[in-house]
């Protein structure tokens, strides 16, 4: 198991996925983050590359499992690694501060054709097969991707950080690492995203990459979050906290994510 060797991160590590995705770890890239949600997928299609996900336990290593998140960089398997390769060569990522965002997309149907390009899938999203990612319940969280703009780009676009922000992005191996506290559910991602942020890197989306979640029975964590008040007091506090950090590393420069937090 490679928990040792990952970063403090929720990450799609690329180690094991697919023999032909071993050379980007010597670009110096480490994955997609993703969160666990706890479930297992059914088997995957050979055109599908199935995201393994990670979960910070109470020392902070990593035991990879299988999520829900099924990933494509420009559909089919044999074309996703040199596409990757590519962006990481031209964004320069190994030796530049950015986050390559891979935008996300979500189902409500529990078996599902992968579509194998990006036409496809905009036509499931059109036909309402597929939807962007918590467009019922929380559209904050990948809003500042700029779907819109995604349907009809063609080359990668910057895009600025804002309240609530958790996209899945591919990032270097040297990314600072997740915060501790948040090891159950809400912020991790959010904090994480900030802490980029702060830390001045640029967020790249990528026209030709995309990602789907399916659905799954809650997890254990999102349950006590939604049913126990006690959990919620102890989020915002460790919320609060992290708050605290950020101005005493950032100063002044993190009076934007206070801000921010207080107007969302």
């Amino acid at each position: 198991m490679a928990g040792s060797r990952a970063l403090a991160c929720w990450v799609l590590t690329l180690w094991g996925v697919s023999g032909e995705f071993e050379g980007l770890a010597s670009e110096g890239v480490q994955g997609v983050k993703s969160p666990r949600d706890g479930t297992t997928d059914a088997q995957v299609d050979n055109h599908l590359i199935s995201v393994m996900s990670s979960s910070p336990c109470g020392h902070h290593l990593h035991a990879l499992t299988w999520g829900s998140l099924y990933l494509a960089l420009q559909g089919p398997c044999l074309s996703a690694y040199p596409l990757s390769r590519k962006s990481v060569i031209q964004l320069d990522l190994a030796n530049t501060k950015k986050a390559m965002i891979v935008p996300a997309f979500e189902t409500l149907r529990y078996r599902l054709s992968f579509p194998k390009s990006k036409a496809e899938l905009l036509s499931m999203l059109d036909m309402g097969t597929l939807f962007t990612f918590r467009y019922h319940v929380w559209t904050k969280g990948h809003a500042p991707t700029n779907f819109a703009k995604w349907r009809t780009a063609t080359t990668p676009y910057r895009v600025e950080w804002e309240a609530d922000f958790e996209p899945y992005v591919v990032v270097r191996r040297d990314c600072p690492e997740y915060d501790r506290r948040f090891v159950g559910f809400g912020w991790n991602k959010v904090a994480h995203i900030m802490e980029l942020d702060a830390q001045e890197y640029e967020f790249i989306v990528l026209p030709n990459a995309y990602m789907i979640h399916m659905p799954h029975a809650p997890s254990f964590d999102i349950t006590k979050f939604r049913s126990n008040k006690q959990y919620r007091i102890c989020l915002k506090t460790l919320k609060e906290e992290f708050q605290q950090d950020m101005s005493r590393r950032y100063g002044f420069a993190a009076l934007k994510y206070l801000t921010a937090e207080n107007n969302s």
